[in-house]
This record gives structure tokens, sequence and C-alpha cells, in this order.
């Protein structure tokens, strides 16, 4: 791949870590209160192996 500007890969990289940051937060700081009952599930099944 190429790229006009030097240092336009470490700003893409950079881009995509803090994203997939974000993405992790919101996985694990997701609030299921009233989502597991005895006769239902309703909570997200994650991202799941691709």
């Amino acid at each position: 791949m190429y790229y006009e500007v030097p240092g336009d890969r470490t700003q893409i990289k950079e881009a995509e870590k803090a994203a997939r940051e974000r993405e992790l937060q919101d996985i694990n700081n997701n609030d299921e209160t009233g989502l597991l009952t005895e006769t239902e599930d309703k909570r997200g099944k994650g991202s799941g192996i691709i």
C-alpha cells in the first residue's frame, strides 16, 4: 500500500487502535440489568469468532 504523505500509516493505526479501545469499553461497560430472566435471555451475544 502506498501513502502520499509520510506518517499517514501511523495516523491510521492510531485511529484504528482508538476505535477498537472505544468498542471494547462499550462491550465491557454494557449495563445488562433486567435482560436476563428465568424465562428469557435478551443480552447481546458479543462479537464472537469471525
